[in-house]
């Protein structure tokens, strides 16, 4: 098994550099990402199969895995105004593609009969692995929104498969981003585990289909793929719910991060359990599941339990054959669709504490009070999430404006007012960021005056919504020369 991932790795890394493209995973999602070196961009890559099915699927290898002629690649033309667009990391294995990331897909389109229901994958090895091998054409994430968009699609719809809010997820922002002028409008569903909820659905779901084992002599073991993104704390969560649901003999491990196969071991081992049962923490069933988890290579976690002296059965199906989370992403669908037709204001319950940022005794200091010129300038912000780490203040005439240094891409828009005025504003009227020579984003807002509180509405990349932030100028960092009296 060691060699075949090493064969596979060198493959990737060919693949990527033949692409040129890094991360792009087949022309998925980086399409505004900075440029990163065939090491970054393979790692990149093969971090980002966290979501649905890991690479390894190799050209040179044929695992007998089905008919691919009984798989629906969903990607037919004239297709309506509204699309359904649902985007997965992608399998070779035709059975569990079928059952898994097509059921979703059936599920969805039950459930959503005015949308037309397309697929895309990003993973491009496994595209054309897929289409050499079988003939089944499946469309990137940049092919079906291309598709759409010469199809006249004016309501899209993107439900990724995905498991967390990972690179996969992130990367799939990001190009759509590229896309808001091509659709009237676009809503965007949230991951497998997004909040509490989703975590005590999938336990249950999980607990569900492992209950013909669950005697109490059994280890139940859940093989996760593991990520080295923050969102890898999803697999401890999982642990900690199934734990407080009573499965004490449940448990939770990644093939690439932690908790690790030898964590999973010690817990056997203290369980004092002689049967163990392993099954994927993947919406698919693909290699993962069928080698490193139930090969017949000394290393799969099959043999290696074996060795222990541990019975193990192994179950080849994905989470995406389960009816109860194909309910979840219907849910989360819902959601988002739901999202269209509302506006897109954070709630209280969304934010952050709000700090106070103008003084009691401030007095407002107004642009004809300076002299005109550009000076750097201390600007405090009532969000810790709005974090601006460098801003300067330009001053003309009678007016003034900011140029505000931002300490991270979170935000994808600024708006002078509040986040009612912003939603209702039109789209010409935003304010988007420019680049600074480190890459840095900038946002330029006016400013009416120092030393008072300046209104600046925010919308948030990830969530899609508008938050209100109040910004207050300091004069009391500005140098002495800016102050015409």
């Amino acid at each position: 098994m060691y060699m075949r991932k090493t064969l596979l790795a060198a493959a990737l890394l060919l693949s990527l550099l033949l692409a040129g493209c890094g991360g792009n995973r087949g022309g998925s999602a980086q399409t505004q990402a900075p440029a990163e070196s065939p090491a970054e961009a393979a790692a990149a890559q093969e971090t980002a199969v966290e979501e649905t099915e890991p690479a390894g699927e190799s050209d040179g290898e044929d695992y007998g895995t089905g008919d691919a002629s009984l798989d629906d690649p969903r990607n037919q033309d004239g297709i309506g105004e509204q699309e359904l667009l649902v985007v997965s990391f992608g399998t070779s294995y035709n059975d569990s593609r079928r059952k898994t990331i097509g059921a979703i897909e059936d599920a969805l389109e039950a459930a959503f009969p005015d949308y037309s229901v397309r697929r895309a994958f990003t993973s491009q090895i496994i595209i054309d692995h897929v289409a050499r091998r079988d003939g089944e054409i499946i469309d990137n994430v940049t092919e079906a929104l291309d598709r759409a968009a010469a199809n006249g699609v004016k309501t899209l719809v993107v439900q990724p498969t995905h498991l967390m809010h990972g690179y996969e997820y992130s990367d799939l922002l990001s190009e759509l981003e590229g896309y808001r002028d091509s659709f009237e409008s676009i809503a965007v569903a949230e991951p497998l585990l997004a909040d509490d909820e989703d975590f005590s659905q999938v336990a249950d779901a999980l607990i569900a289909a492992l209950e013909p084992w669950d005697d109490g002599e059994t280890a139940l073991c859940l093989m996760g793929h593991g990520t080295e993104a923050e969102s890898n704390v999803i697999y401890e969560r999982m642990q900690e719910v199934l734990f407080e649901k009573g499965c004490d003999h449940t448990f939770v491990a990644t093939v690439e991060a932690e908790p690790s196969f030898e964590d999973l071991r010690s817990l056997i081992q203290k369980s004092g359990l002689k049967k163990a049962v392993l099954m994927p923490l993947m919406v698919v069933a693909g290699d993962h599941a069928n080698n490193d988890m139930a090969g017949e290579d000394e290393d799969s976690w099959k043999s290696m339990l074996v060795s222990d002296g541990i019975s193990v059965e192994c179950l080849l199906r994905g989470l995406g054959e389960e009816p109860a989370i194909q309910e979840l992403y219907v849910r989360h669908t819902a959601a988002a669709i739901a999202s269209l037709s509302e506006p897109r204001i954070a709630r209280s319950s969304d934010m952050t504490e709000v700090e106070t940022v103008v003084p009691e005794d401030a007095a407002p200091l107004f642009a004809s009070e300076l002299r005109e010129g550009s000076y750097p300038i201390t600007v405090e912000s009532s969000s810790s999430m709005f974090r601006i780490v460098e801003c300067t203040l330009h001053v003309a005439q009678d007016s003034m404006t900011a140029d505000l240094t931002m300490s991270g891409s979170g935000y994808l828009y600024c708006y002078p007012g509040t986040p009612e005025e912003a939603d209702a504003a039109p789209e010409a009227e935003r304010i988007t960021a420019s680049e600074d020579t480190e890459g840095r984003m900038v946002f330029t807002i006016p400013v009416s005056a120092l030393d008072a509180p300046v209104d600046c509405a925010a919308f948030s990349r990830a969530k899609e919504l508008w938050y209100p932030r109040t910004l207050c100028f300091r004069s009391d960092s500005l140098p002495p020369e800016a102050f015409a009296d």
